[in-house]
């Protein structure tokens, strides 16, 4: 007797409950109309906005200036925020919700400097390349403290790490005058100090809050000592 298989096909509902449904949706008209009110109607319609959109010392593949006219820029944006608003309040997003509210807050945050930069100019691209160069050490420690939670360590010597590694390899890279090399010191480093962390909270027991304190407080203070003795004084070391 011949048997047939069916395939039985389940469709994904995404539930959002209708309280947050209505909140996201005041909140991002909320955004809207504050970005018109405060920002948009204060301005003339004839202020104009310049975004710089090449980082400053840059001689070769410079872009043109980005040049928005202030007003209309920024009623635009409370438009469209005041619109998603109503659509999430009737209709709704659903997993988007929390994408379509996070895109409102950047608009704000874009017509912030739009209003602020309103009949000046701003270096936008100077900017962000600043905001990325002073996120990435951050990032890295998010990465770090990922790591470490997931192989169950609570460690709060991950500030401690990095300005030991960043100190050694500056050491090490002017001492040898190969940046590989450097890197390579300031790994070393950190990974020593990761060891003793190990060792201490793992053989000895110790609560892993106070040996990352330990450690926070041992690389700060050898860091600033060898700065001053050596690296401020010499500056071939720096």
């Amino acid at each position: 007797m011949a048997t047939t298989a069916q395939t039985i096909s389940y469709k994904k509902l995404t539930a959002i409950s209708p309280a947050r449904k209505i909140s996201m949706g005041i909140v991002e008209i909320l955004i809207g109309l504050l970005i018109y009110f405060i920002f948009a109607a204060t301005l003339t319609s004839e202020v104009q906005t310049v975004f710089v959109m090449t980082p400053g010392g840059i001689d070769v593949g410079q872009m043109a200036d980005w040049v928005l006219p202030s007003r209309l820029t920024l009623t635009i944006l409370a438009g469209v925020c005041v619109a998603l608003g109503i659509y999430q309040l009737f209709k709704g997003f659903g997993e988007a919700t929390n994408s379509i509210v996070g895109l409102c807050g950047l608009m704000f945050i874009f017509s912030f400097l739009i209003w602020q930069a309103s009949g000046k100019s701003l270096n936008l691209a100077g900017m962000l390349s600043s905001a990325v160069l002073l996120a990435i050490p951050i990032t890295l420690a998010a990465f770090s403290g990922i790591l470490a939670e997931r192989s169950g360590t609570i460690n709060i010597a991950i500030e401690g790490m990095m300005l030991m590694a960043s100190m050694v390899a500056a050491l090490f890279g002017s001492l040898t005058q190969n940046a590989l090399l450097g890197l390579l010191a300031g790994m070393l480093s950190s990974i020593l100090l990761a060891a003793i962390h190990a060792v201490l909270s793992i053989k000895y027991k110790i609560n892993q809050v106070v040996s990352g304190t330990v450690i926070n407080i041992f690389s700060a203070g050898m860091t600033a000592f060898i700065s001053q003795k050596f690296m401020q004084v010499n500056q071939s070391l720096n």
